[in-house]
């Protein structure tokens, strides 16, 4: 099982990724999932621990399903280890 900081580094680095890969600000990727920019940033700098609900708004914001979004995070967490 891995690490749970490194857990919550490849979550923010995938939700980073995948918005910028869609040239998305935080502002406007946080307006389309209904949260606010700060708790984007926050989660992108892996300060804070998102809910499931909000990664599965967040995964939807970038046109994801929640299976492709955590292909992205499964391939980040095992390039980390």
């Amino acid at each position: 099982m891995p690490d749970p900081s490194q857990q919550l580094l490849a979550l923010a680095g995938t939700i980073r990724k995948f918005r910028r890969d869609r040239e998305l600000s935080q502002e406007a990727l946080a307006a389309v999932a209904g949260i606010n920019p700060k708790h984007l940033s926050e989660i992108e700098r892996a300060n804070k621990d998102p809910r499931a609900s909000t990664v599965l708004r967040l995964a939807d914001a970038l046109g994801l399903t929640p299976s492709e979004f955590f292909v992205g995070y499964e391939l980040r967490l095992r390039s980390r280890g």
